[in-house]
């Protein structure tokens, strides 16, 4: 016997929970004084399982600015139902096919030195300039830029005159040890951020 598996989505769910942990981000006032952290709204994966168009464009009506995605194609696909909020790409860029970053108006990821490469090279012949987030190994062994490697990595990716470094990112391998080292090199990072 063959049973289907149905997930019931409610839109307005999704929107009351987007505004609910927006509301409660803007009571948290930031010890610099600026507004409240923006949220990426995660739709990756079909918005793991949950339809990424309806989900995506629910979620830009409650506000959302950010959406991200795992990669461009992803994206392209909610590009091409209409939503125009920002959305990051997650994954790693095909270097050989990055051209859609520009067509679709994405901001990409770099998580290696040749993605960064390939992204300055890409804005060089389409002679714009490339908002960006940097993705950094912390110990996961995932997607990153290793943090032992980044005194060798980060000095030309940061000097790349067509790319603008606009948010950071990790997975913490060490998330649940707040004095462990890492938690530093990132909080120094994120403060040093132009």
């Amino acid at each position: 016997m063959v049973r289907s598996t149905i997930a019931d989505v409610d839109l307005e769910a999704v929107a009351h929970n987007f505004r609910v942990i927006q509301s409660f981000l803007a009571a948290e006032p930031r010890d610099d004084g600026s507004g409240p952290p923006g949220i990426v709204a995660v739709v990756k994966a079909n918005a793991y399982g949950h339809g990424a168009v309806p989900v995506a464009l629910a979620l830009e009506r409650a506000g959302a600015t950010m959406l991200a995605c795992a990669d461009i194609e992803e994206a392209v696909v909610l590009r091409r139902a209409g939503v125009r909020a920002e959305i990051l790409v997650f994954g790693a860029l095909g270097v050989s096919d990055v051209s859609g970053v520009v067509d679709y108006d994405l901001t990409p990821t770099i998580s290696t030195p040749s993605a960064g490469k390939a992204l300055q090279e890409l804005a060089v012949r389409r002679g714009c300039r490339l908002r960006y987030h940097l993705k950094i190994d912390t110990g996961m062994n995932r997607l990153g830029l290793r943090y032992d490697n980044l005194a060798r990595t980060l000095p030309d990716l940061l000097g790349s005159p067509n790319l603008e470094l606009v948010g950071l990112y990790t997975h913490f391998a060490t998330a649940d040890m707040p004095e462990h080292p890492l938690m530093e090199l990132i909080e120094r990072l994120c403060a040093s951020k132009p």
